[in-house]
């Protein structure tokens, strides 16, 4: 059944809320559980809970998504880029500069594009690296350069965060390449679900091996873990393929760059934090090298759309 544009936008608004609380969520979480565990358990009860109905239905798409190296270099990729996160946030990054810049994915995306996808860079693009290069180290270095020092515990964690950035660019591109060149009829529903399956496994043997002496979090933790397994996997997910069904990827893309305001908001208002003048400056820096480099697409596909039409009406 078709839905509305307005109830699509409300699907967004679910997905946009549960990924804006997530680093939230993770904040509150590592204090009772190491990063790894956090993450294992956090993926393994939303498999649990999300297997009964996709095996039901989808049960031979998955096994064939299962068996394929490209879904297994999607769910490494993907894997990496949440432990780099998870990581930055348990040396001190904040949710706000941890969703920040980890959601700076979106500007080097077309930079492996270009090799992966074989598309085109842009002046645009250009622009944006660059915005997004100065804004982080204004966060990371209040443009003290004098004290710059990306391994120091502080520094590190932002370090952490923009290789998080790179691993979900990877995760994006990657996911690009099989469903549009590898495998055209993937059901991404399996898709998921697969990938979901693969990060639990890569994360418990990760587990098992650099953090066997802290398998099972605090008690305290688990609310944490269940909040995000079920409004930031989950639902969140649930409610962007829901809303992708009539929204464009486009305009997806305009509106998940909202999910950055929710850990901001959270940060002034309830824990009252104060950031420098060149950390806000760094922090503007980044949103709007992500705001060039989403309506620059935006503009691009536009332009493409209307290229194609005047080439069909010949």
């Amino acid at each position: 059944m078709t839905i509305s544009k307005s109830v699509a936008y409300f699907f967004m608004a679910i997905a946009v809320i549960g990924w804006g609380f997530s680093t939230i969520f993770i904040e509150n979480g590592l204090i009772y559980s190491s990063p790894i565990w956090f993450l294992a358990w956090r993926f393994l009860i939303a498999t649990i809970l999300l297997a009964g109905p996709i095996l039901y239905y989808k049960k031979l798409q998955v096994k064939r998504l299962i068996k394929s190296k490209w879904v297994l270099a999607i769910s490494v990729s993907e894997s990496f880029g949440l432990m780099f996160q998870y990581f930055g946030q348990n040396l001190g990054a904040s949710p706000a500069i941890s969703a920040l810049i980890s959601l700076s994915f979106l500007i080097i995306v077309p930079f492996l594009s270009m090799k992966i996808l074989n598309e085109k860079i842009y002046p645009f693009h250009i622009i944006a690296i660059g915005f997004g290069f100065i804004g982080v180290l204004a966060i990371q270095t209040d443009f003290d350069f004098s004290n710059f020092n990306p391994l120091n515990e502080s520094q590190f964690a932002v370090t952490l965060l923009v290789f998080s950035a790179i691993s979900y660019a990877f995760y994006v591109v990657l996911t690009s390449k099989y469903s549009t060149q590898v495998n055209t009829d993937v059901d991404i529903i399996s898709l998921f679900f697969t990938v979901l399956v693969e990060i639990t496994a890569i994360s418990f043997v990760f587990g098992f091996i650099f953090e066997p002496n802290t398998i099972v979090p605090q008690s305290e933790g688990w609310i944490w873990i269940l909040a995000l397994s079920l409004i930031s996997t989950i639902f969140a997910f649930f409610g962007y393929f829901k809303a992708l069904s009539v929204i464009s990827a486009n305009e997806a893309s305009v509106l998940l760059l909202l999910q950055v305001l929710i850990p901001l908001l959270f940060e002034l208002i309830v824990k009252q934090i104060s950031y420098s003048f060149t950390k806000w400056l760094g922090i503007a820096l980044v949103i709007t090298a992500m705001v060039v480099v989403v309506f620059g697409s935006s503009k691009l596909h536009i332009k493409e759309v209307e290229s194609d039409r005047v080439s069909l009406s010949h």
